[in-house]
């Protein structure tokens, strides 16, 4: 018990936070004592002869004498009592103002984002943007014969029964690869970009021309409406979305051009087995991954 009453008396600094309780007891008591004392002088002085200077005057001064402690202590209570709270509100005051810092920091960042988030509004106002669509997207394996038809063609393993429909946007994981013009219950088939039928709306991602390219069976695919000046080597040629069927932004083909002419290389590998996206309708943001 003893060792808990002297625990409290010390802060965990280990310095004393507190007088004890005997040290009050003792000073209040020698309070009660003056102030007693100080009464009955007051008694005294009232009934005696005021005339005798000298006698008043010695009375005055044990009086002052004897009420001095009691200021002294009242004055000692006070500046320890100011001095504890403090040591005690010191701690609490410094947690407030790190609080109040990050509270500023935090007021700081939600007017950040609410700005940033209305920079966005207006920027999608501008570009009408749309949400991203649902997508109904099925991997699958598609086969190439090794010299059908020029291999303008190809085949999946999944059909009707997997979701497949015609005019589906078949993609690879580097650009466009074709789309369905035929599906059974197990089985689709796709025309491939080289595909003399096939004809794909496209722009040159630097300077925003726009042109068509068309399969063609001897040089694979053939660039309209460009006119080579326009090209630089190292341009990409992006589908630009004009007609319905391809989703705009998707990589097609990049630009190949040397003294001796311009040649156009589609993104995709023209393997014999090649795992493929088979889309429904296209998202931006799996457009977004295609471009990349």
């Amino acid at each position: 018990m003893r060792l808990r009453q002297n625990q409290r008396k010390y802060s965990r600094f280990g310095r004393r936070i507190w007088p004890s309780a005997s040290f009050f007891r003792v000073r209040l008591n020698a309070a009660k004592i003056t102030l007693m004392f100080s009464m009955i002088g007051v008694i005294v002085l009232s009934v005696m002869d005021y005339r005798n200077q000298q006698f008043t005057q010695k009375i005055k001064t044990i009086i002052v004498d004897a009420t001095l402690p009691l200021v002294d202590l009242s004055v000692d209570v006070t500046h320890t009592v100011t001095h504890n709270i403090r040591d005690l509100l010191s701690p609490y005051k410094k947690y407030e103002r790190q609080l109040h810092e990050k509270d500023e920091t935090i007021q700081f960042w939600k007017l950040e984002v609410q700005r940033l988030r209305n920079e966005m509004h207006v920027l999608q106002e501008l570009l009408n943007y749309k949400k991203d669509l649902k997508v109904s997207a099925l991997t699958s394996q598609m086969f190439i014969p090794q010299g059908y038809q020029g291999r303008h063609k190809g085949f999946l393993d999944v059909g009707i029964k997997s979701g497949i429909q015609k005019d589906s946007v078949v993609i690879s994981a580097h650009g466009l690869v074709g789309k369905v013009i035929a599906v059974g219950q197990k089985t689709a088939e796709v025309m491939l970009l080289s595909h003399p039928l096939s004809s794909v709306p496209v722009y040159v991602e630097r300077t925003n021309a726009v042109g068509v390219i068309k399969g063609d069976v001897r040089q694979g695919v053939l660039l309209e409406y460009i006119l080579t000046d326009q090209l630089e080597d190292g341009d990409r040629l992006l589908t630009s979305g004009q007609g319905g069927v391809f989703p705009r932004g998707i990589n097609v083909a990049v630009i190949e051009k040397k003294s001796a002419g311009t040649k156009i290389h589609l993104i995709h590998a023209m393997d014999a087995t090649l795992f493929v996206y088979v889309l429904s309708s296209l998202s931006e943001t799996m457009v977004e991954h295609v471009h990349q």
